[in-house]
């Protein structure tokens, strides 16, 4: 309801700013039949609004060059049209044409607010919970959504197939441009239901083992206990057969447990880099003006290396977000250094890659065993582990149906 007010306000907004710019009058028609004048102007394609009757008299107001039109209308229609009030571009040019200044000044300024109207001043986004606004607001800077924007060269379309590509969770987008500013309102979508447990599935090995234990609960077990099976390999079938019926389809359920075996490589570099920073900063000031940066203070960064904050403040009047910002950076330079690794350090980074490895990439399965292997190469120690495993293989495979 909002956004179509405002658009409402926006759309009579344009047209006060149209009638001023091509002038128009307060007019008045008095006489015997002055509805007779109206017909013959309406007629004419003479566009009379804020019409109003009151003891035999009509006003109202129309574009000054219509009014000049309408005075022939007037006498041959027996009426008398007075002008009651000029308004507008055209009386006030004619008021001051001897003064060029003001004249240039008022030109100027009907200019910038038409030029200025043509870009985007600010960006409202509506409706993110799980994505991060600052996300939303990158990727449409990159679609060409942003302060400072040309509004008429914005596809918006393509920005919102781009919002759906990046981010699947958004279900619905929309774009709207109202004037300067663009409404960015995204509906987040549920949590996926989860699968049908009716549909057909099988039992397939999710890797190569050994088995040492099944609980099947559903489906037409095809391999048995201590059986070596394979990636992939089908484990339990969907289809039950029962002597005298026909064959019946489920979703086989089943718990396989096997021994595996899993090799993973890890490595930690023998040099590492150490990066020192400066306590001072070198503070730096600058402007932002429709997205196009100015810098106001030069200070000079002594270093090739360095990095940067940012502080952006964006001006604010009567609550709406100007396309205007002050710039605070301040730059931190650094030097890089190589520094060699000792033995002991070396062990330490391995260690806590393996024990992430395990902790998150492993933690359905139990550890039995595992053997390390160790080499070098260049710049880089290496080490490869085998473990040894107990783990569910089965891995849910449902059937594909042709029509």
């Amino acid at each position: 309801m909002f956004s179509l007010l405002t658009e409402v306000f926006e759309m009579f907004s344009e047209l006060m700013i149209l009638r001023m710019i091509r002038g128009y009058v307060d007019f008045s028609v008095s006489g015997k039949y002055p509805e007779r004048f109206l017909n013959s102007a309406f007629k004419s394609g003479v566009k009379i609004w804020s019409q109003k009757s009151s003891g035999g008299k009509v006003t109202g107001k129309m574009y000054v060059g219509d009014y000049k039109r309408c005075r022939t209308k007037a006498r041959k229609t027996g009426v008398r049209l007075k002008v009651l009030k000029r308004h507008g571009l055209p009386f006030f040019v004619h008021k001051n044409k001897n003064r060029a200044g003001l004249l240039v000044g008022a030109a100027v300024f009907f200019i910038m607010i038409f030029f200025m109207s043509s870009f985007v001043w600010t960006i409202d986004v509506e409706g993110v919970s799980n994505i991060s606004e600052n996300e939303i607001r990158t990727l449409l800077k990159d679609c060409g959504v942003y302060e400072g924007a040309w509004s008429s060269s914005i596809d918006v379309q393509w920005a919102k197939r781009q919002l759906s590509h990046k981010y699947p969770m958004i279900t619905w987008a929309a774009i709207n441009i109202y004037g300067s500013n663009v409404d960015v309102i995204v509906k987040e979508g549920q949590e996926k239901n989860k699968p049908d447990i009716s549909t057909p599935a099988n039992i397939v090995a999710e890797k190569d083992g050994f088995i040492i234990a099944m609980e099947t609960r559903d489906g037409t077990n095809l391999v048995t206990l201590g059986q070596s099976v394979l990636e992939g390999e089908l484990l339990v079938s969907s289809a039950i057969e029962i002597e005298g019926q026909e064959t019946r389809f489920v979703r086989a359920q089943s718990k396989i447990t096997a021994q595996t075996t899993e090799i993973t490589e890890f490595s930690a570099d023998k040099n590492i880099g150490l990066i020192t920073s400066r306590e001072e900063a070198v503070s730096r000031l600058g402007i932002s003006f429709y997205g196009a940066d100015f810098p106001v203070t030069l200070n000079q960064i002594d270093g090739i290396n360095y990095y940067r904050v940012l502080e952006e403040n964006c001006l604010v009047l009567n609550g709406v977000s100007l396309p205007i910002s002050l710039i605070s950076e301040k730059n931190y330079v650094y030097e890089k250094t190589q520094i060699e690794r000792t033995d002991e350090m070396i062990d330490k980074a391995l260690e806590i890659k393996e024990a992430l490895y395990e902790t998150f990439q492993m933690q359905d399965a139990v550890i039995t065993g595992r053997n390390v292997y160790e080499s070098s190469e260049e710049g880089k120690a290496v080490r490869k582990n085998a473990y040894s495993c107990i783990e569910d293989i089965a891995l849910t495979s449902p059937l594909e149906i042709e029509q």
